[in-house]
């Protein structure tokens, strides 16, 4: 039997990106792949997007994602659930398995400020040709700090060192403090 990450598919990031920004939905790339983009060389299996609560952002998201036919995601597999707005509506993190890969969609991520603060202080930077909205490397470290896995620690001693590489570079020499 396959570990819990060895049933992970192929993750096609870019394929649940272009779905979102189709349909107009308003979300941050937050997790692995944002802490890829600020700098950091290390793996990730899924992606990971903080998404607006408003109601025309939750029927963006039913519309965007419905053709990669999302499921729950569990140890134990996939497990088919009934994706429309109302559900999303329902619920406010979902970890996902889609036809395009493991998509983790999260309203309130530990550590994470509200989203509006989250989307304002982003930075947007060039991803598979689009442009996207990436967490702070400040959100990120503060996420990293909350989460407290192994990885995350790992992650966070890497953007700390970037923060203090960028400073230096900048002749500020300084971690900003993470909440």
């Amino acid at each position: 039997m396959k570990n819990y990450y060895e049933q992970a598919p192929k993750l096609d990031a870019e394929q649940i990106i272009d779905c979102l920004r189709e349909a107009n939905v308003r979300f941050v790339l937050i997790g692995g792949v944002a802490v890829v983009l600020n700098g950091v060389n290390r793996h990730t299996i899924d992606l990971d997007v903080a998404y607006s609560r408003e109601v025309e952002n939750i029927e963006a998201i039913a519309r965007a994602l419905k053709p990669l036919r999302p499921q729950l995601r569990t140890v134990d597999g996939p497990i088919p659930f009934l994706w429309d707005a109302k559900t999303l509506k329902a619920g406010v993190n979902f970890t996902l398995h889609t036809e395009a890969g493991w998509l983790d969609l999260l309203a309130d991520p530990e550590g994470a400020p509200d989203f509006e603060t989250l989307w304002n202080e982003a930075v947007e930077v060039e991803f598979y040709g689009r442009v996207v909205k990436v967490a702070s490397i400040g959100h990120l470290i503060s996420m990293k700090k909350a989460a407290g896995r192994g990885k995350d620690l790992a992650d966070l001693a890497d953007l700390n060192a970037i923060v203090q590489l960028k400073s230096e570079e900048e002749g500020t020499a300084k971690v900003p403090p993470a909440e």
